[in-house]
């Protein structure tokens, strides 16, 4: 029962690996609508969407770290899109978005050669 349950998880968890592959991507192409300016209300709609997701599940599956980072994320852009003026947090979204990214990529980095 516990091998299987570990099994499980261990499945999941490469799943998500999977996903993060995608979303570290997706995360340049939004930081840089955010900085630019370009379609950044949708943007910052997506990214909010994105880090609540990971947020709930990265610390679950050994991701703690990414987890944080994907609340505070989270919380900034909902922050910033409560303001009347939220084109001046842009800064401070881009500065949370690029540590998301850099965590991302460290985790692919320490999966290079493991099959997802």
């Amino acid at each position: 029962m516990q091998q299987t349950l570990e099994s499980k998880i261990s499945t999941i968890r490469q799943k998500f690996i999977g996903i993060l592959r995608e979303r570290l991507r997706e995360f340049q192409i939004l930081r840089e609508k955010i900085q630019t300016g370009r379609e950044a209300t949708e943007a910052l709609k997506e990214l909010q969407f994105s880090s609540h997701k990971i947020r709930g599940v990265a610390a679950t599956l050994g991701f703690g770290h990414l987890g944080d980072l994907a609340a505070i994320s989270e919380q900034d852009v909902t922050t910033v899109l409560a303001s009347p003026d939220w084109h001046e947090g842009t800064s401070r979204i881009a500065t949370s978005l690029s540590n998301m990214i850099a965590e991302i990529a460290n985790i692919l980095e320490g999966q290079q050669g493991k099959p997802c």
